[in-house]
Parts: structure tokens; C-alpha cells; sequence
């Protein structure tokens, strides 16, 4: 499809999404519970989000060491940072890994192994996803009433679209620097690296999990400070399903797709219409805010201290 088409499109459903939120929720009621919202439950919610951040950050660690090369903490949170800077105001659904991809094949000199690092970050992230939601869901679904075949057409189109997105990345990506190799010969090396790489990635799959588990309880928090009282679990299958859905490209960057979700997921456990609006609109704000300070990083206001690439440590197979 004509790039331009398909952007008009998005833009579109992205503008129909948000009008029928604005025409469907009272917004008096929403107004009513930020107003009352837990401040101490909120900075909670916040904290448990840069966890996430830094956690996310380590894990994309493991898996460039996987390549051979190892950054600092403090670099690839930063990376990180302004990868959800183009993730959130960037009209495109790869922005943030093609952000990433970019500054680490120019710092390291390697873009093949930058592409291949964030490919797998987001394969195991996605597998991290569905074991979190579906174990969820079938944890919480004996109490709130049958299997959700919606789920596996979802999981489908978002894995459908993500896969060949976070691919696409790749091929783009060992072109940059040093690394450039033909795509048929980056598929073989990069099987070939991370069978003899397995416990970086088991370790890797664990802590998408935990990412996974994380952002569940932040926003069981955040709907909490807004004086709902869900059960943990279901709130830990909604997070992902809502997840699931943003990654189907038919949005700008998840706008009015993401909210519509929380609104709907959040209602079918028992959160009231303006809870749930409420809920998504402080999601929204807690990754603007973590978005702009990637922002100011890219823009080089403040930044932060990097030191050189260090040699990764040696795995024994």
C-alpha cells in the first residue's frame, strides 16, 4: 500500500477512535476520580514504569552481549528512552527500534548486530507477553466465564504484524556500519549465534516475563489509586491483551487503539466506563512523560556520561 495512503488511513481510525471515546465517556465522572486519585498510589505506578524501563534496558543488554558487545546501564537506558520518544511521536510502528538500532550501529560500529540485538529483544518480549496473558487468563477465566477466542486471532494479527516489522528492521539495520552482510547470511549467522548463546537467552525470555508480570501490577496500581478494586490477575491478562491490540497497525503509535482497549478489557472486570478512561489517559500521560525525557536526551540537553564499549564476557555453550 502507497505510504501516504496508508498513513491518511491510520490517521483516520486514529482520529474515528478518539471522538468516539470523547462522545461515549462522562467526562464529569472521569474529572471526579482524577480529582480523588491516590498521589501516593500514582508515584507507586510511576516507579513500578521505570523499573520496567531499566529491567527492558538490561535485557536489550544481555542480548547485544550476545553480539559481542556490552554498553553500560546507563547508555542503553537512554537508548531506550528515546526509542519511546519515536515509538509515541513518531507516525510509525518500528520508530523506536529503528531509533536504537541507529545509535547503537553508530556507537558500536556493529548494525548488524544492533539489528539482530532488537529483533530478539522483541521476539522474546512478544513470547513473554502471551505466556504472561494467557497464564493470566486462564488463572482468572474458572471466575469470570470462558475462554476468550478473540485472544488468538489478536495474538495472530499483532505477531503478524510485529514479526515482519521487527524483521524489516534487521535487513534495514546491518547495513549500518561495520556488520553489513546480505540478509540470507544475517538469518543463518543469527541462528547460529544464539544456539551457542542459550542461557543469555533463557535469561533473556525470564525477564520479559517479569517485565510483563511488572506492568501488570503497575497498572493494577494505577487503577487502585483511582479508587477501583480489581483482582490483580485480571488485570495482569488485560494489560497484555490491550498490548497485543496496539501493535496492529491501524494507529498512529496506538492512540484512541490503546485507550479503547483499557476502556472495554478494564470494563469486562468489573471497572466502571470513566475508571477504565481514566486509567488509560494516566497510562498515556506516565509514557509521555518518559517520552519526552528521551526526547530531551536526543536533543542533547543533558547528556548523560558514556563510557566505551567494553568486550562482552565469554559463555560456555
Amino acid at each position: 500500500m502507497n505510504p501516504r495512503l496508508q498513513f491518511i488511513l491510520r490517521l483516520g481510525i486514529t482520529a474515528a477512535l478518539v471522538v468516539l471515546i470523547v462522545v461515549r465517556v462522562d467526562w464529569s465522572s472521569v474529572a471526579g476520580i482524577l480529582g480523588a486519585v491516590s498521589v501516593t498510589m500514582l508515584a507507586t505506578a510511576f516507579a513500578i514504569k521505570a523499573i520496567g524501563i531499566v529491567l527492558s534496558a538490561f535485557k536489550w543488554g544481555l542480548l547485544l552481549e550476545i553480539q559481542g558487545t556490552a554498553l553500560p546501564l546507563a547508555t542503553l537506558v537512554r537508548y531506550y528512552l528515546v526509542g519511546m520518544f519515536a515509538n509515541n511521536f513518531m507516525p510509525t510502528i518500528v520508530g523506536g527500534d529503528a531509533a536504537r538500532a541507529y545509535q547503537t550501529a553508530r556507537r558500536t560500529g556493529d548494525g548488524w548486530g544492533a539489528g539482530a540485538s532488537i529483533l530478539m529483544e522483541r521476539l522474546t518480549g512478544l513470547t513473554g507477553l502471551l505466556a504472561v496473558g494467557i497464564w493470566a487468563w486462564t488463572a482468572s477465566a474458572a471466575r469470570i466465564g470462558g475462554f476468550p477466542f478473540w485472544l488468538p486471532i489478536v495474538a495472530g494479527l499483532a505477531a503478524g504484524a510485529a514479526v515482519p516489522a521487527a524483521g524489516a528492521l534487521l535487513l534495514r539495520s546491518i547495513a549500518i556500519g561495520k556488520g553489513a552482510v546480505g540478509w540470507r547470511s544475517s538469518l543463518l549467522r543469527l541462528k547460529e549465534v544464539y544456539r551457542r548463546s542459550r542461557k543469555r537467552l533463557l535469561a533473556s525470555l525470564a525477564l520479559s516475563v517479569l517485565f510483563h508480570l511488572l506492568m501488570g501490577l503497575g497498572t493494577w496500581v494505577l487503577v487502585r489509586a483511582l479508587g477501583s478494586s480489581p483482582r490483580l490477575i485480571d488485570v495482569t491478562w488485560v494489560v497484555p491483551a490491550v498490548s497485543l491490540l496496539t501493535m496492529i497497525p491501524v494507529s498512529l503509535n496506538g492512540y484512541g487503539l490503546r485507550e479503547t482497549g483499557y476502556i472495554v478489557l478494564l470494563g469486562s472486570i468489573g471497572v466502571p466506563e470513566a475508571g477504565g478512561a481514566a486509567a488509560a489517559l494516566l497510562s498515556r500521560a506516565i509514557l509521555i512523560v518518559f517520552s519526552t525525557v528521551g526526547g530531551v536526551l536526543l536533543l542533547g540537553r543533558f547528556p548523560l556520561w558514556i563510557s566505551s564499549p567494553r568486550p562482552a564476557p565469554e559463555e560456555t555453550p
